[in-house]
């Protein structure tokens, strides 16, 4: 499994269990995920890259979309996040 941060998927799923148990059904397909713990660990590991996000419904806050739609403004062009 790849450990490099432009290979990991990002998880924001702060309600219960939800983000350990998407990374353990991720990383049973050999998928690296990082679990980040509020939207301020997923901005700052994206920063230093990932392939993907994968956020709950509640974490989409008009302030946090906000914040998400930064990431995706200062990409690369060749980049699809």
């Amino acid at each position: 499994m790849s450990t490099e941060p432009d290979q990991r998927f990002l998880i924001a799923a702060p309600t219960g269990r939800d983000a350990r148990l998407i990374c353990s059904v991720l990383g049973r397909a050999d998928v690296h995920a990082l679990a980040c713990g509020g939207i301020d660990e997923l901005h700052r590991e994206a920063t230093l890259g990932c392939a993907g996000l994968l956020l709950a419904e509640e974490v989409l806050t008009q302030g946090n979309v906000r914040r998400i739609a930064g990431l995706v403004d200062v990409q690369e062009p060749w980049s699809d996040l």
